[in-house]
């Protein structure tokens, strides 16, 4: 059997080599030309593995909010938290540390991972995330076993720290992963369900949240923690059945194995001009922008790259400025202000089930709108509707606080709509093959930092023990809301219908981002039309 391998890639390896010779100025990826539906049709084990990678975001998405939510359950502040005039409440500081801490677990994660990926593997980098994932949950779950409330509140808090890293390991690497094997003309959607599987976890968590707030033991919160496992131990089986990406091994300059793993993703037998095409684009982004050398983390931060770098970085730290990590905690601070603990989490279900919609909704937008069109008009969207909020939270009646709940369910579905979905595309999509690794690792990272910034200082701006700006929190996200649509408007480019060799050609030229959806090559293509089976090329 392993004969009859090498055999078949060696025969692969003298194809491309016939074919690696014909260069063209502006390749152009037949999967653009196929509608949605045939191309779904014709590549459904890509599909199918993209989709399977998609469980990394479900499982960030349950544990991004179930430590908000747990600290609004009675069972939960019983254990861990501290009580002022009658009222259990968890203090700020842990509430805060929690949070960022996990963030920082996050940052860790990411940041080793681009070395991970390059050196080892998507594979092996997915399967020890969920490792990682797997140790942490075991230390928050029997956290509540140590006899002083300080040493159960510190435990917890070194088992988020080493879900953390998990996390920032397996969100990181799915990413990568699927910019790599998507078919270009539905790699949008396929990495727009990252925010999808994200919300899908949020609703899980959520619901098991909702179904055990009335219980005031510590199976309350215990069984919310427990059902992480499912999602760890399922990262990773996924890790130990998924094929590795055709570009890891092309980055080594091993065609053989390269192509071996293209026959698992993609239908067909003739697979040399796809493989001839991927080499080409990584080829080329080496050849124009790293001038021969290794690809590192330093070469993101050099020329054109640090351009790329730059907006992947602050796609993925927009979500922080439209107030998502404040949105995490609506039903606490609710609660804070008088609403039925049932209410609130209803009203926090309700929010994270729009974001479904609204997310499924933003793929087809994105394909005919754009990405950097939705990501700029829901972000102008979500800043009126915080200082909407933030003028209802000057009001202390009920009325005012149901205005506030409802208000955070139609951010969530507008951030949906345009953030939300198209954030992870474009950070993916405007990262260069050659370094997508390292680059995605260094997004994320940041994205991390910035998740742990907000998830700091915003407990101490709504908490009743520190600022108690309670709903008047939504004025500061109003002007964060503002910053980042100029910042939109200056750094976003669109990369809508774009292959990734185009991409490279027009960041190469240094074009303003707001003329990059208009701009139309001046040279025709010196090779002939790619083949059908090109369709998959990067």
């Amino acid at each position: 059997m392993a004969a009859n391998l090498k055999h078949e890639g060696r025969g692969e390896v003298e194809a491309v080599e016939n074919v690696l010779p014909c260069t063209t100025d502006h390749i152009r990826d037949m999967g653009n030309d196929l509608g949605v539906w045939e191309c779904l049709k014709n590549n459904p084990k890509a599909i199918f593995y993209s989709f399977l990678m998609s469980v990394g975001p479900t499982a960030f998405g349950f544990d991004n909010l179930v430590v908000g939510l747990i600290a609004s359950m009675p069972g939960f502040r019983m254990v861990f938290g501290d009580t002022i005039g009658g009222k259990l409440f968890v203090p700020s500081l842990w509430l805060s540390l929690w949070n960022a801490m996990t963030a920082a677990g996050i940052v860790l994660g990411a940041i080793t991972n681009g070395y991970v990926q390059d050196r080892f593997g998507r594979r092996l980098s997915f399967t020890l995330g969920g490792v990682i994932a797997t140790v942490g949950i075991a230390i928050c779950y029997i956290s509540d076993r140590r006899d002083l409330l300080g040493d159960r509140r510190s435990s917890f808090l070194g088992g988020k720290i080493v879900l953390g890293v998990g996390l920032g390991v397996f969100q990181s690497t799915s990413q990568t992963y699927i910019s790599e094997i998507a078919p270009a003309r539905v790699r949008g959607p396929l990495l727009s369900s990252y925010t999808f599987m994200s919300v899908v976890g949020q609703l899980i968590g959520a619901s098991i949240v909702y179904a055990r707030v009335a219980v005031l033991d510590k199976t309350s919160y215990r069984i919310p923690l427990a059902t992480q496992w499912a999602f760890s131990l399922a990262i990773i089986i996924i890790g130990l059945i998924i094929p590795e990406s055709p570009v890891y091994y092309l980055k080594k300059n091993n065609i053989d194995n390269a192509a071996l793993c293209y026959k698992r993703l993609y239908f067909g037998e003739d697979h040399s001009r796809a493989i001839a095409k991927m080499k080409e684009t990584l080829d080329y982004e080496q050849a124009n922008e790293m001038h021969g050398t290794q690809s590192s983390f330093l070469e993101c931060f050099r020329g054109v790259n640090w351009r790329r770098t730059r907006i992947a970085i602050l796609a993925v730290s927009l979500q922080q400025c439209l107030g998502m990590s404040y949105v995490g905690h609506s039903a606490y601070i609710l609660q804070q202000a008088g609403m039925n603990v049932k209410k609130t989490l209803m009203l926090m279900q309700v929010a994270i089930s729009v974001g479904l919609p609204a997310n499924i909704i933003s793929w087809f937008l994105m394909d005919t709108l754009g990405r950097r069109t939705i990501i700029l008009h829901s972000t102008i969207a979500v800043g009126f509707l915080w200082l909407a909020s933030g003028i209802a939270g000057c009001f202390p009646n009920s009325t005012a606080l149901w205005f506030v709940g409802i208000a955070m369910i139609i951010i969530m579905f507008t951030f949906g709509l345009g953030v939300g979905g198209a954030y992870p595309v474009l950070a993916a999509e405007v990262s260069a093959s050659q370094l997508r690794a390292h680059t995605q690792g260094i997004a994320y990272m940041t994205g991390g930092l910035s998740t742990w910034l907000f998830s700091f200082v915003v407990p101490y701006m709504f908490n009743t023990d520190e600022g108690n700006l309670g709903a008047k929190t939504s004025f500061i996200f109003a002007a964060l809301c503002a910053l980042g649509a100029i910042v939109v408007f200056f750094e976003f480019p669109e990369t809508k219908a774009r292959t990734y060799r185009e991409l490279d050609e027009m960041f190469d030229q240094m074009l303003p981002a707001r003329k990059f959806r208009d701009y139309v090559f001046p040279h025709p293509s010196r090779c002939d039309e790619p083949s059908a089976q090109d369709a998959n090329a990067v």
